[in-house]
């Protein structure tokens, strides 16, 4: 294991295929450095980075650039590393399931918001209940776009459910880069090694 774990943020934007994005990829990952990041995962909006602009960027920046996708579904927003196509219109949680079967899914921020729209009664089984938990195999935990409750819960039905945890900012912003992050055991430098630590669940979280 790598002394004190290799560092990732999972999940952050940029206004190269983001528009809600105020940063750009050169921003972003000087942010990530002065973060103290090993590197970051590119999780733009329903498209993927072509590589050799992944590529391009690792080298400038000394930092391991990944490629994911934050895909927009009919379920709520999901995190996908790994394989999977882009996508031009909204698709159920299902059907991403079935386009990406090689790939990492994991619910993004799954109860953001819910406090504030009357979800605050939720029992553990019920918010377990939800879709897309039954679809995905991991559980964004630790996102700095919700509340403290709103992460303890999803830690929750991470926990009963046996799905894996991961940590990410879901930065719009520089300054907001790492202040959620995911701590591998080994060091990552490609997606399919992602894909892999991801599915053995070899990270804890970390929020700063």
């Amino acid at each position: 294991m790598l002394n004190g774990g290799f560092r990732l943020d999972l999940h952050l934007h940029t206004s190269r295929f983001s528009p809600c994005s105020e940063m750009s990829p050169r921003e972003a990952l000087a942010a990530a450095r002065a973060a103290g990041l090993d590197g970051v995962v590119i999780t733009d909006h329903n498209r993927n980075w072509p590589q050799a602009e992944l590529d391009r960027l690792g080298r400038d920046s000394g930092l391991v650039v990944l490629g994911g996708l934050e895909v927009t579904t009919t379920g709520g927003d999901i995190l996908a590393y790994g394989p999977c196509p882009d996508f031009e219109r909204i698709p159920t949680p299902e059907e991403l399931a079935q386009a990406a079967p090689e790939a990492f899914l994991a619910a993004a921020h799954p109860f953001r918001g819910f406090l504030l729209f009357g979800f605050g009664e939720l029992d553990l089984d019920e918010a377990a209940g939800r879709t897309p938990f039954d679809l995905v195999q991991g559980v964004e935990v630790a996102n700095i776009k919700a509340t403290p409750q709103e992460n303890t819960l999803a830690a929750r039905v991470a926990d009963k459910l046996g799905l894996v945890k991961i940590g990410g900012s879901d930065a719009h912003l520089s300054r907001e880069v790492g202040l959620s992050r995911s701590v591998f055991e080994e060091r990552i430098t490609s997606q399919a090694e992602l894909v892999a630590a991801l599915k053995a669940g070899r990270l804890r979280v970390e929020m700063v």
